[in-house]
């Protein structure tokens, strides 16, 4: 459906690759077709994009070449390649679950890279909307928000913020800055915010450099704000700001800030769970549901033990808490 394949795949990826000749290439692949019952005589879609890394157009071409070798020595009736181009990766999961949901009662959207767009921009709008009221109207930080160490630097730090018209009205919050780790995030969030409207969803593009050979995650990005605790260099935190960034191919994200005293506080997916946990609880609370929703919490076995003993006993009113590693807890 577009999501991760199942852990349960691993040994079949395992196998494949663990192929030592073309022989024995093919004949893993038989034995996996037959040993999962699969079809060969239904038509097959494969989704396949890239990033910004150098070695994509390399890699895409071997992709290509095999997919097209494997079709003409196999008995399957049809495959339809689709190019979704520059994707980042839960742009190509989006892609692969409208297709194959397209048709039936569960049809998830549009597929394309412009659908991906419009329904995400229409649910943030609608959630900003119902949350209106409850958020403090603010204004809207200049550029100047951002501070380069070395103005004649060629760095990825090129702002890009359009600011929203005062007459319009719009309560907003602050532009949150976004550190793309000069990655594929960097033109595909340029995108969205052109179709969302800034007015919605201000925003300050920093690490953006997606040309220059050797600057993915160079001093930049999610792993590098997680391991070094610190912004990346020449992003200067205002406190109180919003500030997150994104990992190379933007699937994972974090954010972050610096208090009244310039301390830095990292917001990992642990705490982030935990916000957005409170939040749709008090948004189950205001609508009188709390007798018929039920609110869970889902952590893999390696999720902050800090985290979990919040969720368990400070947001007593969870109904479920689980866990991945199988356990529940009421």
């Amino acid at each position: 459906m577009g999501e991760m394949l199942h852990a349960s795949w691993e040994p079949y990826a395992t196998r494949l690759a663990n192929a030592d000749s073309d022989d024995a290439l093919v004949a893993t692949l038989e034995a996996i077709v037959a040993e999962t019952s699969t079809d060969l005589a239904q038509p097959a879609h494969i989704v396949y994009g890239h990033d910004t890394r150098p070695s994509c157009r390399t890699l895409v071409r071997a992709l290509v070449d095999g997919l097209a070798s494997t079709a003409l020595s196999s008995s399957a009736l049809e495959t339809e390649l689709v190019n979704a181009g520059l994707v980042t990766t839960p742009q190509l999961h989006y892609l692969v679950r409208c297709l194959n949901t397209a048709g039936t009662l569960e049809e998830y959207g549009e597929p394309s890279v412009e659908g991906y767009y419009r329904k995400l921009a229409t649910a943030y709008t609608n959630l900003s909307v119902s949350c209106r009221g409850r958020v403090t109207s603010c204004t809207v930080p200049s550029v100047q928000t951002l501070k380069r160490k070395d103005p004649a630097a060629n760095d990825g730090l090129t702002p890009s913020i359009s600011s929203p018209d005062p007459q319009q009205g719009r309560h907003l919050l602050p532009a949150i800055t976004v550190d793309c780790a000069n990655g594929v995030g960097a033109p595909k969030l340029k995108e969205f915010v052109k179709v969302i409207g800034a007015d919605y969803l201000p925003v300050l593009i920093v690490r953006d450099n997606t040309t220059t050979a050797g600057q993915l995650n160079s001093q930049c990005g999610a792993d590098y704000v997680k391991t070094q605790q610190r912004a990346p260099p020449g992003v200067d935190l205002v406190p109180w700001q919003r500030y997150c960034s994104f990992d190379g191919d933007a699937d994972r994200i974090v954010y972050y800030y610096a208090d009244g005293e310039g301390v830095f506080h990292l917001l990992d997916g642990d705490k982030i769970a935990t916000l957005a946990a409170g939040f749709v609880m008090d948004l189950v609370k205001d609508a009188g549901l709390e007798d018929q929703v039920k609110v869970g919490v889902v952590q893999t076995a390696y999720a902050n033990g800090a985290s979990t003993k919040y969720l368990t006993e400070v947001l007593v009113s969870l109904a479920h808490f689980f866990r991945l590693d199988g356990q529940q807890r009421d």
